[in-house]
């Protein structure tokens, strides 16, 4: 089975933040697949807080994907609808995240709080 990892999860490796070692462990040697929305905002975090080496880090990640999964129609729609039914106020990305996750039988790997308790996710923490 692939996973989809989110934001979340690659800023938390990325920035060795609390549960990073955790984050890790929970790719470590799995099908790897994430969004292209979520290089957009792994991008937009390193540039902002790596000026030097984002790059670097921003490959690093494209690299241990199987593929890089694109916003087309089909996602958008599953993604409108799961922010129409959310309980919370989750963002487009989560939303592109999840429909991702579905659309490609994979589950989700997260630690943002918006994803706690859904279905097909696995939760960081």
């Amino acid at each position: 089975m692939s996973h989809v990892v989110d934001s979340w999860t690659w800023i938390e490796i990325l920035s060795g933040g609390r549960l990073s070692a955790k984050a890790r462990q929970a790719i470590a040697g799995k099908a790897l697949l994430t969004t292209a929305a979520n290089i957009y905002e792994v991008r937009n975090y390193l540039k902002r807080n790596s000026p030097d080496d984002w790059e670097v880090k921003l490959r690093s990640i494209i690299a241990q994907c199987k593929a890089i999964l694109p916003i087309d129609l089909q996602t958008a729609e599953l993604a409108s609808e799961i922010k129409i039914s959310a309980k919370n106020d989750i963002g487009a990305v989560d939303c592109f995240s999840i429909a991702a996750a579905k659309l490609n039988g994979a589950r989700l790997v997260t630690g943002d709080p918006h994803f706690k308790g859904l279905p097909g996710v696995e939760f960081i923490s």
